[in-house]
């Protein structure tokens, strides 16, 4: 099974990027507002968008110390 995640999270960030653009423009809105709700949208999806990922990579905190590179 193949789902195209990354056209999905680049049609997030448009659809995003729009919204956003649409409502700065408007001017109804506090200062900053917009920033931190695009912003937490776009987290939830993309979070959302990395559980459907065929290959699943470990955060960078769980992983092993065998994982690492040797020091030179």
């Amino acid at each position: 099974r193949r789902i195209p995640t990354q056209l999905m999270e680049s049609g997030t960030g448009l659809v995003v990027a729009i919204v956003s653009w649409v409502a700065v423009v408007s001017d109804l809105t506090v200062d900053g507002l917009v920033f931190f709700i695009a912003l937490a949208a776009y987290i939830v999806v993309r979070q959302g968008l990395l559980r459907l990922r065929e290959e699943s990579r470990p955060f960078s905190w769980r992983r092993s110390a065998s994982a690492r590179p040797a020091n030179p």
